[in-house]
């Protein structure tokens, strides 16, 4: 069974694989490993490192068609090297973020209608991740899709419209976190499950401010797209990164501004089903 794959690089550009003559009947994403640390010939954790997975392809289509799928699978990975930013490969609601890092071809002249790619996927973050999405309102006002564009927002949308609330976490261990929050406003504060996740400074009108766990960023989105580092400006009595339990989650903040909670579920291997 040949499994659905897209490549989406840094600027929201896709590849896909399985369609138009694009396709893999077999790949390494699936496969895991941790790195043992000992003492004194004893295990005492574990921990990841740079990780390498190959993805092979295949091109079965006429020769112009070929040629130009070459050259956009090309344009489309490359643009993450060049840019040092991470593009994303993902199988059904899970992605994984890291760079194609090498791409080795062979079969290329035997057909113009057909080659074989063994593309080298490397990553810092080994996990595959699924993104649950909870919305929060501003006093009586829905807060939706149109202050933002996010390429992966396609999962789970809960609305809530006062100043508490509570949901049940669908992963089953702590998770990292994405938070934003959207002007205006200025000091905003969120308890999640108790825990203050606090950041000081105004958040102007068509501004949002983000708090990536996963990345320990903290920064603010200006009204003209340009991104300002916060993270000095963060609450340093209550750790912000703080990872969000499993189980029931409790929310409260003060109703006077709209944010976004995304949990993001984060396992070694994506689900089978």
């Amino acid at each position: 069974m040949l499994e659905q794959l897209i490549y989406i690089n840094h600027q929201n550009e896709k590849y896909a694989f399985g369609q138009d003559g694009i396709f893999t009947d077999t790949h390494e994403l699936r496969n895991y490993e941790w790195t043992p640390k000992k003492r004194s010939e004893r295990i005492t954790g574990f921990e990841n490192k740079i990780t390498k997975l190959k993805l092979p392809l295949k091109i079965v289509c006429d020769s112009s068609q070929r040629d130009a799928a070459l050259d956009r699978l090309y344009e489309i990975t490359e643009k993450d090297v060049l840019a040092n930013k991470p593009g994303r490969v993902q199988i059904g609601d899970y992605y994984l973020s890291g760079f194609v890092t090498k791409s080795k071809k062979k079969d290329f002249l035997t057909a113009r209608e057909y080659a074989q790619i063994e593309l080298t996927i490397s990553t810092d973050s080994p996990f595959w991740v699924r993104e649950h999405k909870y919305t929060f309102g501003r006093g009586g006002a829905e807060v939706g899709g149109n202050n933002l564009d996010y390429p992966f927002d396609w999962l789970f949308d809960y609305k809530s419209e006062s100043g508490a609330s509570s949901f049940a976490s669908q992963s089953v261990w702590a998770s990292n976190f994405r938070i934003v929050i959207f002007g205006v406003t200025s000091d905003p504060e969120i308890r999640i499950n108790g825990h203050l996740y606090k950041v000081f400074g105004d958040i102007g009108e068509n501004e949002y401010l983000t708090i990536d766990s996963s990345t320990r960023e903290i920064y603010l989105t200006t009204n003209i797209g340009n991104r300002v580092n916060r993270f000095n400006d963060r609450y340093r009595r209550s750790y912000i990164f703080e990872q969000i339990a499993a189980g029931m989650v409790n929310v409260m903040w003060d109703g006077k501004f709209a944010f976004e909670l995304y949990i993001l579920d984060e396992r070694r291997e994506p689900k089978w089903n």
